[in-house]
């Protein structure tokens, strides 16, 4: 294969080409250089992320997604799939860390309020 990493931009994120026959560990240098170099093309954005031509493991998956961080300004907020199966498992991650970040923020925001509210009682 002539490339072992072709990245194609799709309405709301990118398609990542992945070479299926080549070692990881050179494949991932291949990454690497290839977002390093496309990485004032690419520009800052929020994008979701969409693998082909190669089935890559959870970790593999985290590599990847780290390569980019380290080596652009997007901001990749998905990982999406072809296969109806884990893609539905995507959602169901996204939507539980949204809920707990939401509560979280929640949390904080009636901390920060009572606090306020106990500094009034004080001054009265």
């Amino acid at each position: 294969m002539k490339n072992s990493v072709v990245i194609k931009g799709m309405k709301s994120g990118i398609v990542i080409m992945l070479d299926k026959n080549l070692e990881y560990e050179k494949l991932k240098g291949d990454i690497t250089q290839k977002f390093k170099s496309s990485s004032k093309f690419l520009g800052n954005a929020d994008v979701c992320v969409n693998f082909e031509w190669r089935k890559l493991s959870d970790e593999q998956v985290d590599d990847v997604l780290g390569v980019i961080k380290e080596n652009t300004d997007l901001n990749v907020c998905c990982v999406i799939s072809k296969d109806e199966k884990e893609d539905k498992l995507y959602q169901e991650k996204i939507e539980e860390n949204i809920k707990k970040s939401t509560d979280k923020r929640n949390l904080e925001i009636i901390k920060q309020a009572k606090q306020n509210l106990q500094k009034e009682k004080k001054l009265e």
